[in-house]
C-alpha cells in the first residue's frame, strides 16, 4: 500500500483506492501510527478534531468502508491492513496480514 499525503490518494497493488477525506484521514492515521492500537474515542478525537461523544458506529462505519473499499482494489489478495484488537481498538499492519 502508497498513501500519497501530498494527492490525498491511496494505492494498493498500483490501483487506486478511492477515499473520501475521513476514510482517508483515518487510513492515514492509524498508517503514520503502524503497529500501536488506539481505541475509538482516540481516533475519533484525532482525526475529527472534537471530543469524542461516544458513537461508536461512526469509527465503525468509516474502518468498514475502509476494509471494504481496499479489498475491493486488493486483486484477490486477502491483505487486512486495519486488524481489530479485540476489546482494545484498531491498528494498522505494514504491508496487510494474510
Amino acid at each position: 500500500m502508497e498513501i500519497d499525503d501530498i494527492q490525498k490518494k491511496v494505492f494498493l497493488n498500483s490501483n487506486e483506492v478511492k477515499l473520501n477525506p475521513k476514510e482517508y484521514q483515518v487510513l492515514l492515521y492509524l498508517a503514520q501510527n503502524a503497529g500501536r492500537v488506539f481505541t475509538k474515542k482516540q481516533i475519533y478525537e484525532a482525526v475529527w478534531e472534537e471530543p469524542y461523544e461516544y458513537d461508536d458506529s461512526n469509527i465503525m462505519s468509516v474502518i468498514s468502508r475502509l476494509r471494504s473499499k481496499i479489498e475491493s482494489v486488493s486483486g484477490g489478495e486477502k491483505h487486512k491492513f486495519i486488524e481489530t484488537v479485540k476489546g482494545m481498538g484498531y491498528r494498522f499492519v505494514s504491508g496487510g496480514k494474510k
